[in-house]
């Protein structure tokens, strides 16, 4: 009997922002209320982004990056 794979569900960027968001924040040890702060947003916002349920501009992607110190790719990255 031949088995048949399911194709992997792509990630949209915005599901991918939101995990490498968190994660490149948790890693940092950093809260969402001091991110917000660093970034100069709202810390709502970020609970927004994180869940994926707010899209954001690629000027917000840039403050978040700035201040996580990182570049901005790797906050679109998929690993």
């Amino acid at each position: 009997m031949k088995k048949t794979t399911k194709p992997v569900k792509s990630k949209t960027a915005r599901e991918l922002l939101a995990l490498n968001l968190r994660l490149m924040r948790v890693r940092k040890g950093i809260t969402q209320e001091q991110l917000a702060m660093e970034a100069g947003v709202n810390k709502n916002y970020i609970s927004q982004i994180e869940t994926a349920s707010r899209a954001v501009s690629v000027d917000i992607v840039d403050k978040l990056a700035r201040a996580l110190d990182i570049p901005v790719a790797t906050l679109l990255i998929y690993e």
